[in-house]
C-alpha cells in the first residue's frame, strides 16, 4: 500500500512536477490543490497520509 499525498503549492508547475517525481516513486497523489484553504477542504475530503505544502511570506 502505498501512502496517499495531498499537494498544496500556488505553482501549476510544480504541482504537476511534484505529482510526476512521487508518482514514478511509487506514490499516489491524491489531489493537488492552490492554496492552504482549498488545502485545508481537500484535506478533510481526502484524508491523505502525507500533505506537501508551500510556505511562503506574502
Amino acid at each position: 500500500m502505498s501512502l496517499r499525498i495531498l499537494i498544496v503549492d500556488d505553482t501549476r508547475f510544480l504541482r504537476m512536477m511534484l505529482t510526476d517525481i512521487l508518482t514514478i516513486s511509487g506514490y499516489e497523489v491524491v489531489g493537488q490543490v492552490e492554496n492552504g484553504l482549498i488545502g485545508i477542504e481537500k484535506f478533510k475530503e481526502l484524508r491523505p497520509d502525507i500533505v506537501m505544502m508551500d510556505i511562503s511570506n506574502a
